[in-house]
């Protein structure tokens, strides 16, 4: 066993999760990653980077056994990618779910190998020596699953006990929202803290319940966190 300070034992900007309703911005928020950014495509939705970001780097996912292979070339090619930006969890999860009903025809424990293939997915990838950002569709909640926290909505993945589980295993939950200023444009912003209906959470001091929806806006306030820490 080996005592570290905290500072020694942090690295990284940890691991998200971004969610909100079709047609939020939740892919369009990749243009604001800093450094090189790999798109692991499984929503096939990236008509809306086209005209800001045609050259982006896009890994098209259309199985778990594609996101085995990419999270390999990953782990090998360390430093290629400053950021790799899972789209969507949402669609993974279908995968991984479908992978389950072909294993088995028990469709409870379809359920429990597609929570178990995801879980370790999710620690597979924020392992990497990058910072992961998934994103996923929103979904109302049912109140029994809540637990203590109360809200109404959060990200959308298959098996409704798992999905309100797994938020938990990540050191940021950010939902996007969007209002429509006095000006009739749209406005958008990441909660990244509890506020009304929408589950959110940030393991950081220096984040705002709402801050500007830029990813490199997110990681200057993090990494003044890492150099003051």
């Amino acid at each position: 066993m080996e005592i570290r300070k905290v500072k020694d034992t942090v690295t990284g900007h940890g691991n998200f999760i971004l969610y909100g309703p079709s047609g939020s911005g939740k892919t369009y928020s990749a243009v604001t990653l800093p450094g090189k950014t790999l798109i692991a495509s499984a929503e096939k939705g990236l008509r809306t980077l086209l005209e800001l970001a045609p050259d982006m780097d896009v890994a098209e996912i259309n199985s778990m056994a594609d996101m085995r292979e990419l999270h390999t070339y990953l782990k090998s090619n360390h430093g290629v990618y400053d950021t790799v930006f899972v789209d969507s969890l949402s669609e993974v999860g279908e995968m991984a779910l479908s992978e389950g009903k072909t294993a088995t025809k028990d469709g409870r424990q379809a359920y429990m190998m597609m929570a178990d293939t995801v879980a370790g997915m999710i620690k597979a990838y924020n392992e990497l020596p990058c910072t992961v950002v998934f994103v996923a569709q929103e979904e109302r909640v049912a109140s029994e699953l809540v637990g203590q926290v109360d809200y109404l909505y959060a990200p959308a993945i298959p098996g409704k006990a798992f999905a309100t589980r797994m938020p938990y295993k990540l050191d940021f939950v950010f939902c996007l929202r969007t209002r429509m200023n006095d000006e009739g444009k749209m406005e958008r912003a990441f909660q990244t803290g509890p506020n009304g209906d929408y589950l959110s959470k940030s393991r950081s001091q220096r984040l705002e319940t709402f801050e500007a929806a830029d990813w490199s806006h997110i990681f200057k306030k993090l990494n003044m966190e890492m150099r003051n820490g």
